[in-house]
């Protein structure tokens, strides 16, 4: 199952994917063809520069797990799109070259349809920092395990959020 996780967040947040393979890889994917499009036109360099590399895989339960992954892109406008050779930019001229980003992450992988697949909640809130957004949901939220550590004994319970 551990391999089928980490294959599901390749395929969803692998830059230059098709959609239709990166939204049959996320739960109700089918619904979110148009926060994609919007992504992809906010900020085309995170979109089509995107490598995931899964770090670890913990099983909440036998149709939840949580993920630590760490998401990357080359992200600096004035190098063009794709990445390729420096370009010089301005006056005096100055030699604009891609970077590369590193944000590491946590999310829910989810067992639906006999698959694993990233959660809803953890994608769109991937699309969030391209400033897309996700229609709200009206579906009854999902069983999703509490993911706070444990109480320890002799201290007292944590405020309510």
């Amino acid at each position: 199952a551990e391999a089928e996780i980490r294959a599901a967040f390749e395929q969803a947040l692998t830059g230059g994917n098709p959609a239709e393979a990166v939204l049959a890889a996320v739960h109700g994917g089918e619904l979110l063809a148009d926060p994609l499009a919007q992504a992809a036109e906010l900020r085309p360099e995170i979109i089509g520069t995107a490598q995931v590399c899964v770090e670890e895989v913990t099983f909440a339960d036998s149709s939840h797990a949580i993920v630590r992954f760490e998401l990357s892109w080359y992200d600096n406008p004035d190098a063009g799109f794709p990445p390729g050779p420096p370009v010089f930019v301005g006056v005096p001229p100055v030699v604009a070259t891609p970077f590369q980003s590193t944000w590491p992450s946590r999310g829910l992988a989810v067992f639906e349809d006999i698959r694993w697949k990233v959660s809803r909640d953890t994608y769109c809130e991937l699309l969030a920092y391209t400033g897309a957004s996700c229609p709200p949901t009206n579906d009854d939220p999902q069983q999703v395990p509490d993911l706070r550590c444990p109480a320890v004994p002799g201290l007292p319970p944590d405020p309510p959020t």
